[in-house]
């Protein structure tokens, strides 16, 4: 099988075109360099075009001045709600940050962004700096498997990449002259020093670059240097340091944790909550596996070390007595100093007698050591018997696997299991050259033959019956004589190991590969990121390491592929289960903290720009978001109303409002508090990570489904598949476009503003009041003038000859002399918007012959699962017996269809099984619902949930998926189109229809 990528995902877009769009006004354009030392090397000449020249490279060439990127960038930050800069840029020491959630496609935005800019601009000569030999292995797998799709996808255009090797200095000589695109990648270790072999001036690497410094060669092409994982591989003055010597048109910076710098501007941020929300990861469940009421142990475990100038405390956990009443406590958390007697601070145990704190310390790593025992943060001494703790472990993956298998091997989706160890010995070591199985393989073998007689007549399980030395793979790195060893993952050992993975990655989708559990070393982690893991679970038995939770989950968070090699979108499908020895809520409280320490984020609390982008007004012309400096204005309202603290957290005050419902909005934003109060109820809660406590499990109500005479008849109303054509006037598109432009098009030229200010000194700084203000025009009219045909066509997709006879009868052509580009822009967005307005009223639906929706596709008689807290909403008149909501709205609605006795059945319509099809993407109605009027009719309806029934208040092609709906059902017929943000709107809705046979038709 091949992975299938879709290149038109919206947040995928949105991050390249903030990095194409910061060289806007950019010209397609490249530069010449001569790439041997002359002195050494006078001879040295190549026949070009007939002529003997001197060897030409071929290098990236910026001709925007500083003036136009800092615009571009305010421009990109204000259109994606990021603070904008307010200082200069210097074309040297360019520096972007694009912010992606671990598992988004990071890789495949960098790369597309590649072939955007050299399409838009020219740009050919780009380096992929990593920090690790692994994150490098995954890079160079990326570049072989996106290729062919690149290259559909650009009608042929393609690139060229490699991997950097101080012992192949020959390729840099490649990579300057090439005229095409070309990709080096190459690891910071590799040339993070003097003496590395890219920063040489030995004669034997100066002849392999025909006398040029190796470095020289990259340096004078002026590249585009992507980081990725910066807050890594650039961390350090010193590195930076090298990464400037080679001279990078720019640095884009890609991370999902990227740390603040005011030299690297953000231009986009996907953060782990947004993409939760916008389901483009798994969700997390955790299955614990932690034993209770055991206090047989003299148990110990460190939570953090915490050191200031004077004194240095740990915080650890304990088991602790109550001296009143005798009962033990298990897992306190206790501060304690050097020295402290366990005895005394456990309440006085017996068990705990003669235990000191020895010593403790911050570096090299936080650890505390007690009788001699050194313990590490995260570390366990005295616990409950670890080897019973990782049998059951090793135990319940299994069982969760087959579980999974059952649900989604019928679905073409393969699941794989992955075991994390620390010691190789383990899984398996040697008697000489005689392979001896670790305890860890003993275990999972031994327990996986006797779950198996249990699945043994599950004929979904593909597999099922093969033997268990044929379902297990281990992947680490092999000594010379093909040993597994130990390792830290970065040697040549690794490297092989991480190709090993790299080409296995396809093949271990595949039904036809045997291998469904797979034990790996956690040095090894980050070469994983294989889209099927479902279940993780971590043996480490050396706590050193220190994992982080985001770090373990990470290699399982990317969606899951079928047998096509299709991405499968949903939570239903896709829950990463994670094996922990710990609590569900000690995991959630832990993985909360990192993202807030990493991303910035912070849970129950509100910053300055967190308003920023909710929708505020709606009219003739359109919406209008909040604004940033609009959101800095709600900002110090809360604060001044208490609702949130100094520092933006959430306070008791706003929690009680919320719960009353008597939260005050100021009267600026009054019109508008619906979003600004569903925000406030987001950010009160937590990352939502599933208590596998709440997870149950649920079927089709098959007789509904066989009997029901209403299902049938509102199944039979709504099953055709439907088409749509879009008829327009031609000449009323160009008479409308060419008004608009003449009406409200303005562009301005270029103006040299004058300021003076006046400088005030006092106790609290330096201050300057501006005194004076003038502005003049210069004269803009340029001497190149861009296709601005081409460039519109690409644009608006309208032919050449409509745009021209927009652009004569508007008028508007001595414009584009005054500033081209601004024209060339705001032309483009003026037609964009009217040729939306013509779609919407052209548009017409039609069923296509012979062609509907199958019910057994759309509503498949199969098991689900979900989590009874906070998605599911049960139901005795729906297609299954529980209803699965996406928002507040929908669980509220639900719960009030429940209740009405008038509503006879009502089913949420599964997403992506159901579909409208929109000129703006595929579209999925909420629910069918059908009621009765009066006890003497039935009415049906299709019902859409939002937050407002206001259409124009819907963001992006939100809204307009929403008409597009409504018009199909107005066209084709069958049922009735409400938008409803409650239960009583859609009532109130559904008595204005009168036609029973067809409730296109209402009183309105």
């Amino acid at each position: 099988m091949a992975f299938k990528f879709n290149p038109n995902l919206d947040y995928q877009n949105d991050a390249v075109q903030a990095v194409v769009d910061l060289f806007r006004g950019q010209e397609r354009t490249y530069s010449n360099f001569t790439i041997y030392d002359p002195v050494k090397y006078p001879t040295q000449m190549v026949t070009i075009g007939g002529t003997e020249e001197n060897e030409v490279g071929v290098a990236n060439s910026l001709v925007l001045d500083e003036e136009d990127i800092v615009n571009n960038l305010r421009e990109v930050q204000k259109r994606n709600y990021l603070k904008e800069y307010t200082g200069q840029l210097k074309k040297n020491n360019l520096n972007f940050a694009v912010e992606m959630e671990t598992g988004t496609g990071k890789t495949y935005v960098y790369i597309k962004t590649i072939m955007e800019l050299h399409r838009k601009y020219g740009f050919k000569k780009y380096i992929i700096l990593v920090p690790s030999v692994a994150i490098r292995e995954g890079v160079l797998s990326s570049l072989k498997m996106l290729k062919e799709h690149f290259e559909h996808h650009y009608d042929g255009d393609s690139y060229h990449y490699f991997q950097y090797s101080s012992d192949r200095l020959h390729e840099l000589l490649g990579f300057a002259r090439s005229d095409k695109i070309e990709i080096m990648v190459m690891t910071i270790q590799s040339f993070d020093s003097d003496n590395k072999v890219l920063n040489s001036r030995s004669q034997k690497h100066l002849e392999e670059t025909n006398g040029v410094k190796p470095i020289d060669v990259i340096n004078r092409t002026n590249p585009i240097v992507i980081i990725d994982e910066p807050q890594t591989t650039s961390a350090s003055q010193q590195r930076k340091k090298y990464i400037r010597a080679l001279n990078p048109l720019c640095t884009l910076q890609y991370s999902a944790t990227h740390k603040e710098n005011i030299d690297v501007h953000k231009v986009y941020r996907l953060t782990a909550v947004d993409a939760y929300i916008k389901k483009l990861v798994k969700e997390i469940e955790v299955a614990s596996v932690i034993p209770k009421n055991d206090h047989n142990y003299a148990y110990v475990r460190l939570v953090d070390v915490k050191a200031t100038k004077t004194k240095i405390t740990a915080d650890i956990e304990i088991d602790v007595r109550d001296k009143n009443t005798a009962v033990v406590t298990r897992k306190v958390v206790k501060n304690v100093k050097p020295h402290d007697d366990l005895y005394y601070v456990s309440g006085e145990r017996q068990i705990y007698s003669n235990m000191r704190i020895d010593k403790m310390t911050v570096q090299p790593h936080k650890s505390i050591e007690i009788n001699g025992k050194e313990i590490f943060v995260g570390g366990v001494i005295n616990n409950f018997d670890e080897d019973l703790l990782k049998r059951t472990q090793i135990r319940k993956t299994i069982i969760e696997h087959f579980e999974k298998e059952k649900r989604l091997n019928p679905k073409g989706i393969k699941v794989l299991s992955l075991f994390f160890i620390d010691k190789v010995a383990n899984y398996r070591s040697w008697d000489g050259d005689i392979p001896v199985d670790g305890k860890f393989l003993t275990w999972f073998e031994e327990e996986y033959q006797e779950i198996a007689k249990k699945y043994a007549d599950c004929e979904e399980i593909v597999g099922i019956k093969d033997p268990v030395s044929k379902v297990h793979q281990a992947y680490f790195a092999e000594d010379k004589k093909k040993r597994y060893k130990n390792t830290k993952g970065d040697s040549l050992d690794d490297i092989r190991a991480y190709e090993s993975i790299m080409s296995d990655k396809e093949y271990l989708l595949s039904f036809e590969n045997p291998i469904r559990f797979i034990f790996t070393h956690s040095a090894l982690r980050e070469g994983w990121d294989n889209p099927n893991v479902f279940q993780i679970c971590t043996l480490n038995e050396n706590s050193k390491s220190n994992d982080k939770k985001r770090q373990e989950i990470g290699r399982g968070l990317r969606l899951c592929v079928n047998q096509d090699g299709e991405r499968i979108y949903g939570f239903e499908t896709n829950t990463l289960t994670v094996m922990a020895n710990q609590s569900y809520e000690d995991f959630a409280r832990q993985l909360q903290s990192e993202i807030e320490k990493e991303d910035g984020f912070k849970f129950g609390s509100i910053e300055y720009l967190s308003f920023a982008g909710i929708p505020l007004v709606a009219n003739e012309n359109g919406k209008e978001n909040m604004t940033v400096q609009e959101s800095e204005a709600l900002y110090s309202y809360c604060k001044e109303k208490g609702y949130i603290d100094y520092q933006g957290n959430v306070t008791e005050e706003l929690k009680k409002d919320l719960r009353n419902s008597t939260v005050e909005i100021p009267d600026d934003f009054k019109e508008y508090e619906y979003d600004i109060l569903e925000y406030f109820k987001k950010v009160c809660g937590n990352l939502n990570i599933k208590d596998k406590e709440n997870i149950v499990t649920y079927r089709q109500n098959k007789k509904l489904v066989a009997e029901n005479p209403y299902f049938k008849e509102l199944w039979n109303r709504i099953k055709d598949k439907t088409k749509y054509s879009v008829e327009y006037d031609s000449s009323a598109l160009i008479a409308a476009c060419s008004e608009r432009l003449y009406k409200e098009l303005i562009v301005d030229g270029i103006e040299v503003e004058y300021t003076k200010s006046k400088i005030k000194k006092n106790t609290t700084g330096i201050e300057g009041q501006l005194i004076h203000l003038d502005a003049e025009y210069v004269d803009s009219r340029s001497r190149f003038l861009p296709d601005i045909i081409t460039f519109l066509q690409n644009t608006t997709n309208l032919t050449r000859r409509t745009i021209m006879e927009i652009l004569k009868q508007s008028g508007t052509l001595y414009m584009f002399y005054i500033n081209p580009q601004r024209y060339m822009t705001d032309v483009a967005e003026l037609i964009n918007e009217v040729l939306v307005d013509f779609v919407l009223q052209g548009i017409k639906y039609t069923k296509i012959d012979g062609q509907e929706f199958y019910l057994q596709e759309v509503f498949p008689d199969e098991e689900k699962t979900g989590d009874l807290i906070n998605e599911l909403v049960k139901s005795d008149r729906s297609v299954y017996e529980y209803n699965r909501y996406d928002s507040e709205v929908e669980r509220d609605f639900a719960k009030a269809l429940q209740l009405d006795e008038s509503v006879v059945i009502y089913t949420k319509l599964p997403t992506r099984k159901f579909i409208v099809p929109t000129p703006v993407g595929d579209y999925t109605p909420d629910w069918a619902v059908v009621i009765n009027k009066n006890n003497t009719m039935k009415l049906y309806f299709i019902v859409e949930n939002k937050g407002t029934t206001k259409v124009k208040e819907l963001r992006g092609t939100e809204g307009l998926k929403v008409q597009f709906g409504e018009k199909r059902f107005k066209d084709v017929g069958g049922a009735g189109y409400i938008i409803a943000n409650k239960k009583e709107v859609f009532s109130k809705e559904a008595l204005r229809f009168t036609d029973i046979d067809n409730v296109t038709q209402s009183t309105r």
